[in-house]
């Protein structure tokens, strides 16, 4: 083969080696910003349901049943799964699932940290 040849062919390669390692770079970068995003999100979104239970009047989602029935409704609204999850890490409403279903989740890491004042992400 000619070097006429050699030297454009060498440059085409490195230049899509070098394209395809930046393509790489920018799309981890970018899952790393887009995933931080969803998180975010998502604890918008359990801070706003709190607020929703912390403002019931006392004693008017008591029962099991009612909460499920909210917890699917907020659930659905907004397009994600809640669970609520009782100190001693008992599920008491879960927006998909029946909660008597669920496991206790106290063993979680991410309930250990939200009993202990902090957010809890896994």
């Amino acid at each position: 083969m000619k070097i006429r040849w050699k030297l454009p062919l060498a440059l085409a390669l490195t230049t899509l080696i070098f394209a395809g390692i930046v393509t790489m770079a920018s799309a981890l970068l970018l899952q790393g910003v887009f995933f931080g995003r969803l998180q975010d999100d998502m604890s918008h979104q359990a801070h706003e349901y709190a607020t929703v239970l912390e403002s019931l009047p006392a004693g008017s989602a008591t029962s099991s049943a009612e909460l499920e029935k909210l917890t699917q409704q907020v659930g659905r609204a907004g397009e994600v799964r809640f669970t609520l999850i009782a100190h001693d890490g008992k599920v008491l409403a879960d927006s998909d699932v029946n909660p008597a279903t669920l496991e206790n989740h106290a063993s979680r890491p991410e309930v250990k940290q939200a009993l202990l004042g902090r957010e809890g992400r896994a």
